[in-house]
């Protein structure tokens, strides 16, 4: 999959039928390229059956795995989220257990922000968006803003009834390395995950759609 040469790339959950009855399934999502052609996608590793009552009761709070494939259907990064209530956090494999980094939530009363490390722990990229940017969430480098992530918004029948999210990740700056921007996928996979993935019955399911 190559983010190298992507100006911006589209990120789209694949929706589940058995999120009309609110029963949460393992999340899955379609990657395509600036001309909206899919170049791979990124699922939930499929557990037991405690797997899944553990999905119902802890939600995002439990510890899981995203596997991100090619069109071809080969594993290509595995995401790696640990169980924890504070500092949630993915750490971001290639498939042959290279360590690329990770991204993890800053804590904070209001403001949604993130870090992005490489391996080492050294912060690479920052997610600052301000108080009132709940959709928008810019990343700095070095204090400028290098990347754009947005989410868009569906259908509102699919806003009510559904967790089928689609983001936007504009690479900004000509800068960003290979590494940097399949960090930044990561981070739109765990922000989806933390802030809308229980969205049924949050004030996003009113708004209407604004593509």
């Amino acid at each position: 999959m190559d983010l190298e040469s992507q100006k911006q790339i589209y990120i789209k959950q694949i929706f589940e039928p058995m999120e009309f009855m609110g029963f949460e399934t393992r999340n899955k999502y379609a990657i395509y390229d600036s001309n909206k052609q899919q170049m791979g996608y990124a699922a939930e590793q499929q557990k037991n059956f405690l797997g899944s009552v553990m999905r119902q009761v802890l939600k995002h709070w439990r510890s899981f795995d995203v596997y991100v494939f090619d069109t071809s259907r080969k594993k290509i990064l595995h995401l790696s989220h640990p169980f924890r209530f504070f500092f949630r956090r993915f750490e971001v494999k290639t498939i042959n257990g290279e360590e690329l980094g990770y991204v993890v939530r800053k804590f904070s009363y209001l403001r949604r922000k993130f870090d992005i490390c490489n391996k080492q722990g050294k912060c690479l990229m920052q997610i600052r968006p301000s108080l009132f940017q709940i959709w928008t969430y810019p990343v700095l480098k070095n204090l400028k803003p290098v990347a754009k992530i947005n989410k868009k918004f569906g259908k509102i029948f699919n806003e009510i009834f559904t967790d089928k999210d689609s983001f936007q990740l504009e690479f900004i700056s000509k800068s960003l390395s290979s590494n940097e921007k399949t960090l930044l996928l990561s981070a739109v996979l765990l922000i989806d995950l933390i802030y809308f993935e229980n969205n049924k019955s949050s004030l996003t399911s009113i708004i209407p759609d604004i593509n």
